[in-house]
């Protein structure tokens, strides 16, 4: 077992480091560059690759944590609803395996957010955010499969709240991991910066698409 948790762990570890790299590219040159697509697009890979890794690993009898576990799901279906997203301007895609992921995660925020009141009698802050997040983000996407019109104009800018979103969660658990700073500061400074980014952008193809 111990063996095992090595090679997982190492090879998560691994991927992430790249996630980072390529991840930071990504999010920091020209959107539709050829640079931003390459980065990008190993962005996706090595974030698809290494999360199921973390999440085998928050199963294991010796390290299961359905923190981590929650969290990892969370990333996994940002990463992959993000590159999902840039099919979304098409008449003839097929929802039905979108339509279950935004089942999953909303079915994941509410346990992110009820579990520890029910079992334990207590709210978990950082559970709480990312399990209401994941109900928001949940209910959206399901907005937006009923709605076509809306889901084609608002593709792009779907596009870069998820893949953003995925790169946030990313960075936490990485500062999480590392311990740079007090514990709050390391769930939540990435996500009020990124937030700022994917605001500023939301704000910048939202008056392009009027």
């Amino acid at each position: 077992m111990k063996t095992l948790f090595a090679i997982l762990l190492y090879s998560h570890v691994a991927l992430a480091f790249v996630a980072l790299a390529s991840g930071s590219i990504a999010m920091f040159t020209r959107k539709g560059s050829t640079l931003h697509k390459k980065a990008g697009l190993l962005f996706y890979i090595t974030m698809v690759t290494s999360l199921p890794l973390a999440i085998v690993i928050t199963l294991l009898p010796d390290h299961s944590s359905p923190f981590l576990l929650s969290i990892g799901i969370f990333s996994l279906y940002f990463t992959i609803a993000g590159k999902r997203s840039l099919k979304y301007n098409q008449d003839d895609i097929n929802l039905f395996m979108d339509k279950i992921m935004a089942s999953l995660l909303f079915l994941t925020g509410c346990l992110m957010v009820f579990y520890p009141i029910l079992i334990q009698g207590v709210i978990n802050i950082i559970l709480c955010v990312f399990g209401l997040l994941s109900i928001f983000f949940g209910i959206q996407d399901w907005h937006l499969f009923l709605h076509p019109s809306k889901r084609k104009k608002q593709f792009l800018r779907d596009h870069i709240a998820k893949m953003s979103g995925a790169y946030i969660a990313a960075v936490s658990a990485f500062l999480v991991n590392m311990e740079y700073f007090p514990s709050l500061i390391n769930w939540f400074a990435p996500g009020v910066l990124g937030g700022i980014y994917i605001y500023y952008y939301m704000r910048k193809y939202k008056i392009k698409e009027t």
